[in-house]
Formats: structure tokens, C-alpha cells, sequence
């Protein structure tokens, strides 16, 4: 502020920058009303979100049959419930027997080799037979459901460059053999892997995790997405949906390509015990719709399971804490 005679007045530097920020502030707003009068929404698929309600300590030594039993409980909802869904959406690693791919043509003692790293008392008869029951019981339940289903599992990955064990979402089709994965890009520090862990060793106290065991993942390469009749999907997993050039990685492709027409977050937020981060992990990643113009569905253990349109509003969403679809 400046004294002149006529009494205390602003400054006109100070003049020009109130003016320079009211221009911006009603520039940002017009520009809004302008996104959001000019949003040329159409339909997409119907989907059935599943909200588990499994704390975590329970998650991670219950009997794996009980989880599996609750998740077709909820499938049977799911396809029971009016017209059926176009797609069935598990949270984050829900399936809890892990997947198991093997590249065709591994010989079998590279094959045992890796098996040993899991595990010196798994025998290779033991890992190929749990394959084919894992293969099996979920190729089922999607025939069975006649609708495709988006599971969230560890995936173990046999290669002749080596083994990986990934975290991923993997479609199952009806009446198909195939399958397909994305593998999450961006790991949680402490939780899916540990910096530093061969120099420092004694990271592993920051860590929920004890008795030797570390949930060392392998970090995906590719924003893989999925085919679902005419819509193109990317599935981020956990807090993927949360950070920015994660998301915006799913939509740099080749000039002939087309843009996902939906994002699907598969999370499992039963680590925070109902806590005030389940409904910050929901607000934050309403700005990934917003920066790509494209509806996000998010299928979460323990909640907050939401809808959000491209506008970035929540059109519905689960209770916390409770298991629905």
C-alpha cells in the first residue's frame, strides 16, 4: 500500500497483479464451464464391481479357500442380479492361490531351478499340478459366469531370461483358453519391494512384513490394456491411480491407435483399516478423469468401490468396510 494525499491506496504494480490473478482465476473457471457444458459422454459397458471386505491380517493368513468361496458368492451376485454385467471386476490380488504362467518350451530344469527360488520344498510335479488346477478353476468360473472377468492376483512368471512374480490384473474371457495381463509399473516402496534391500538389509524392519519373508515384486515393463467387445480398458492397479504420468503412460500409443475409453483401478485398501486414507485415495484419483477426459471405475477391498465419470464427478459409490457389489 502506498500513502498518497488523498489517503492510503494500492500500489499500481500491486493493481496489475490483482488484476493478472482475477483474469486467471475467471479464465480457469470459464474454461471448466466450458469443459463441462461441451462433455460428449456415450454409454459404455455395465460392470459389476466387486467390494471385498477382508482386513489385511486376515487377507494374509486365512484359509485361501474362504476367500475364494466369498469371491464366487460374489460372482453369483453379480450375474444374478438383472440384465448380467459385460464385465466382472476383482480388487487387487483377491485371488489367493497367485497365477502361474510358463512360457511354452522352458525346459524343465531351467523350470526347476526357478520353482526352487519360491520355494526347496516345491517339486516341479507339485508347481505344473497347481498350474493346471489354478487354470482351470478360473477358466471356469468365467465360462461358467458367461461373463469376462477382470481378476486382480500374483501372477508367477517362468521365462527362459529368468523368473518374475508380478502383481497384475488378468482378463478371463467365457468359452476362451486365453487370457491376458497388465502387470503393475509402479511399485509401493517397503510394501512390494525394497530399495536398496542388498546394500541395506536392515530395511526390512519399515516393513509389515516378518519371519524372512519379503515380498520382493517384479516391476512391469508395459501399460498393457484390455479388448472388451468395442471399448478399449486400462486397468492401473492400487495406487497407480494416483500418480499422474503413470496413468498418462496408458495413453501414449502408436499414431494408429485409439485412446482407453475407460480406466479400471483394482486396489486393496484393507492395509489402512478403514482409516481416512481409503477416502484420499478415492479424491485423488478423480483427477486422473479429469486430465484424460474418461470415466474410472475402481474395485476396491475394504472400499470406497466408486464410479467416476469424466468430469470427475463420483456418480456412486460402496459403504466402507462392507463386502457388496
Amino acid at each position: 500500500l502506498a500513502r498518497t494525499p488523498r489517503g492510503v491506496r494500492i500500489r499500481p504494480r500491486q493493481v496489475v497483479r490483482l488484476w493478472i490473478v482475477g483474469l486467471a482465476v475467471c479464465g480457469t473457471m470459464g474454461y471448466g464451464a466450458y469443459r463441462l457444458s461441451s462433455a460428449n459422454f456415450r454409454e459404455g459397458p455395465k460392470l459389476a464391481l466387486t467390494q471385498t471386505n477382508f482386513e489385511q491380517r486376515y487377507k494374509m493368513g486365512a484359509e485361501p479357500m474362504l476367500i475364494l468361496e466369498r469371491l464366487s458368492h460374489l460372482v453369483g451376485r453379480a450375474i444374478s442380479s438383472g440384465t448380467p454385467p459385460d464385465l466382472i471386476v476383482w480388487p487387487e490380488t483377491a485371488y489367493p492361490f497367485g497365477f502361474i504362467s510358463i512360457k511354452p518350451g522352458l525346459p524343465e530344469d531351467e523350470l526347476t531351478r526357478q520353482i526352487k527360488i519360491i520355494s526347496e520344498e516345491l517339486t516341479l510335479k507339485e508347481w505344473l499340478y497347481k498350474r493346471d488346477r489354478i487354470l482351470e478353476n478360473l477358466h471356469q468360473l468365467a465360462d461358467a459366469a458367461k461373463v469376462p472377468v477382470l481378476v486382480g492376483s500374483l501372477l508367477y512368471d517362468h521365462r527362459a531370461a529368468g523368473y518374475s512374480k508380478y502383481n497384475s490384473a488378468i482378463l478371463f474371457q467365457p468359452d476362451s483358453r486365453e487370457w491376458t495381463a497388465y502387470h503393475k509399473i509402479h511399485l509401493v516402496p517397503f510394501g512390494e519391494f525394497i530399495p536398496f534391500l542388498d546394500q541395506l538389509p536392515w530395511l526390512t524392519i519399515f516393513t509389515p512384513y516378518h519371519d524372512g519373508y519379503v515380498p520382493l515384486l517384479t516391476f512391469g515393463t508395459e501399460p498393457t490394456t484390455f479388448k472388451l467387445g468395442p471399448y478399449k480398458i486400462a486397468a492401473p492397479i492400487c495406487f497407480e491411480d494416483t500418480v499422474p504420468h503413470v496413468a498418462r503412460r496408458f495413453f501414449q500409443h502408436k499414431p494408429d491407435e485409439t485412446d482407453p475409453d475407460l480406466l479400471i483401478n483394482l486396489s486393496n485398501d484393507g492395509w489402512f483399516q478403514g482409516s481416512s486414507d481409503l477416502d484420499m485415495h478415492l479424491a485423488v484419483s478423480v483427477f486422473r478423469t479429469v486430465e484424460h477426459r474418461v470415466p474410472l471405475a475402481r474395485a476396491v477391498n475394504t472400499g470406497i468401490t466408486a464410479l467416476i465419470d469424466g468430469n470427475g464427478a463420483i456418480r456412486d459409490q460402496l459403504p466402507r468396510m462392507t463386502e457388496a457389489i
